[in-house]
């Protein structure tokens, strides 16, 4: 049963954080990641991972409440679904997904801040919206991504067992340093915190105590492994 497997993913560096209800969801360099609220465990999302044509960089994800769809920018383009279907469908228009330097929507409309100029899309079809109503610009739900994060990250006032907490930077026990480069605030008042390496960085907002974060997969006892040809991990819990 495929329910039974976990596969075991380095997430590279951490690049956009978004929320959807039950979830929240970490785009990587090497594929998506996801915080369930309930049970506070973080796994590589098979589910979600699914039908995308690469796992290279992802650049943006975010999770649209008003159509329950989460969408993807990553190298290839831009991609949408219910996290509950297996496949993806391709955003009905031809931008450069590199050219995109800003994600976000309102209403039934995902904005796309492109080239300097937005672009309004229908959240359910994908496809480029010429009329449109009215938006106010300043209530749009922008989604997290390192790559148009322009506040900086102060860390100076939290503190972390076994870590040195800097400015951007943590340091281990060992000296290995990693920097923090997306933030993102969720609704339960936590605090998120990506960084090159991988990690993350989870606080509260009226706390100044924060965990450093390893992403991996949660079990409770492995029973057997494999490995495919792309050089992924694959464990058996039942």
């Amino acid at each position: 049963d495929s329910d039974d497997w976990y596969i075991i993913k380095n997430p590279g560096s951490i690049h956009s954080i978004t929320e959807g209800p039950f979830n929240v969801y970490f785009g990587c360099e090497n594929g998506i990641f996801t915080y369930n609220k309930f049970d506070e465990n973080i796994e590589y999302d098979y589910q979600l991972n699914r039908g995308l044509e690469t796992e290279n960089l992802i650049r943006y994800i975010h999770y649209d409440n008003y159509s329950d769809q989460i969408w993807v920018v990553n190298d290839r383009g831009i991609y949408f679904k219910n996290p509950i279907f297996n496949e993806y469908q391709r955003a009905n228009f031809n931008l450069h997904s590199y050219s995109v330097s800003a994600f976000g929507s309102i209403d039934q409309y995902i904005i796309l801040e492109y080239l300097s100029e937005y672009i309004i899309i229908d959240s359910f079809s994908g496809s480029i919206v010429q009329n449109y109503p009215s938006i106010n610009f300043n209530q749009i739900s922008w989604s997290s991504s390192s790559l148009n994060y322009d506040t900086d990250i102060d860390l100076s006032r939290y503190y972390s067992d076994d870590w040195l907490i800097g400015f951007k930077n943590i340091t281990d026990k060992y000296g290995n340093e990693e920097t923090a480069i997306v933030f993102l605030e969720d609704n339960d008042f936590n605090l998120w915190y990506g960084t090159n390496k991988g990690k993350l960085i989870k606080g509260y907002k009226y706390s100044n105590k924060v965990d450093i974060i390893s992403i991996a997969p949660y079990w409770n006892a492995i029973t057997s492994m494999t490995r495919n040809q792309e050089g992924n991990w694959y464990l058996s819990s039942g």
